[in-house]
């Protein structure tokens, strides 16, 4: 049984949209205090952090931002909101440029296809490719 719902659920995932598909165009990075450590490159947002690309919406309590590799890693809890839908969860490692990445303890909502992913660790490998 638990064979058929992992086939049907792969089905599923794979006409489902991808969710937060990378942008383009800047990403705009606020929070109540940023620091950037000038030996490894990274801006350290802490408290209310809100990083923006086009239709792309990610808060969280804290934030590493690598603009060089345009990529962040969330903790402190997260909400990513796009027009392809909604992941939630304790920590996030996201790649802007690539739309790819990992959520720890958290859900994914695809919008469009009403697939509602949950668990320990869900990472998006491809455009219509994940992995709980």
């Amino acid at each position: 049984m638990r064979h058929i719902c992992l086939l049907i659920t792969l089905l599923i995932l794979l006409s489902a949209p991808a969710l937060a598909a990378p942008s383009t165009g800047p990403v705009n990075v606020s929070a109540d205090s940023m620091v950037l450590d000038q030996e490894s490159g990274l801006y350290r947002a802490e408290g209310d952090v809100q990083i923006a690309q086009g239709d792309l919406r990610l808060t969280a309590g804290s934030a590493d931002w690598s603009q060089e590799k345009g990529t962040a890693f969330c903790s402190g809890g997260f909400r990513l909101e796009s027009a392809d839908g909604v992941m939630t969860g304790d920590s996030l490692n996201y790649d802007f440029t690539t739309g790819l990445g990992f959520i720890e303890n958290g859900a994914a909502e695809l919008a469009a296809s009403s697939v509602f992913l949950s668990g320990d660790k869900i990472e998006k490998r491809g455009d219509i490719s994940y992995r709980v």
